[in-house]
């Protein structure tokens, strides 16, 4: 993936993210802590450029991980990762929305007992969401992965996170090289319904990894 600015601090909107962190961390010398005092709050990774084609990543075969810690009762926790895309990417007004595709994360993704762990999220499982802008509608048939603007991970309207500290490190996203892949067109039309994947049956052996790091992403400002 092509490098970018790495992690630049919030904006004064968001007080209630800490970057650089240095009381503790996973790995390095620093890391995000996020204090949820209210539900609808969110730390965000945008891409240069606010856009990326995560489509030169074999999506049934890629994850997003990342290092968290916490310490909540196991059947209260619960936070979202998101992809947003950017609407201002699509060339169609109808389809000019910043969809998004979500996983959420319980307690059989992770276990909230006040050590680090890492997160570690198949692309291929997450689901549908409505539109991150009005009229926030549902994205299934308009969300494509060549137009990514952001990851996103929030807490949603998960009352139960009220009062929970995250402290998350080490972001990246991993997984072979999706071979069939071609530059697109600067502003192409989405394509939410692709071909059939060519390839369906990995053939055992080492692959080539397309990976991406935090020091790919900028924290983005609140909207």
């Amino acid at each position: 993936m092509p490098g970018g600015e790495g992690i630049i601090p919030e904006s004064d909107q968001k007080t209630y993210l800490t970057f650089p962190y240095t009381n503790d961390y996973a790995s390095g010398e620093n890391c995000i802590k996020f204090d949820i005092n209210s539900q609808w709050l969110d730390c965000s990774f945008c891409f240069d450029g606010l856009c990326e084609d995560l489509e030169k990543f074999d999506i049934k075969r890629s994850y997003i991980r990342f290092k968290l810690k916490t310490a909540c009762e196991p059947d209260n926790f619960r936070i979202a990762v998101w992809f947003v895309d950017n609407k201002e990417k699509f060339s169609d007004e109808q389809e000019r929305h910043n969809w998004v595709i979500k996983y959420d994360v319980t307690k059989s993704d992770f276990t909230p007992d006040g050590e680090w762990h890492e997160v570690s999220l198949p692309l291929k499982y997450f689901g549908y969401r409505g539109s991150e802008d009005p009229p926030y509608s549902y994205s299934e048939n308009h969300f494509t992965w060549s137009k990514i603007r952001e990851i996103r991970i929030t807490n949603e309207d998960f009352s139960s996170m009220n009062g929970v500290t995250l402290l998350i490190d080490d972001v990246i996203l991993t997984g072979p090289e999706n071979k069939y892949w071609k530059p697109s067109d600067p502003n192409p039309d989405p394509d939410p319904d692709p071909d059939p994947d060519p390839d369906p049956d990995p053939t055992p052996g080492p692959v080539d990894d397309a990976q991406g790091s935090i020091d790919d992403f900028e924290v983005l400002p609140q909207y």
